[in-house]
């Protein structure tokens, strides 16, 4: 597993947690990582980070 990977799956947990600042971060810190050839992987990370329905 890449330090990305670690990253953004570690985020998406946090948000399961409801830790959402400390998730966020570790979303952007790997989304930040990113090669350009891992957008399919970028995009489904943001999603990550888009708000919850009311």
């Amino acid at each position: 597993m890449s330090d990305v990977d670690l990253a953004v799956d570690s985020g998406q947990a946090l948000l399961n947690l409801v830790d959402t600042a400390r998730a966020h971060r570790l979303i952007v810190d790997g989304e930040r990582l990113l090669p350009a050839a891992r957008d399919k992987t970028r995009g489904v990370s943001l999603t990550y980070r888009a708000p919850e329905p009311p």
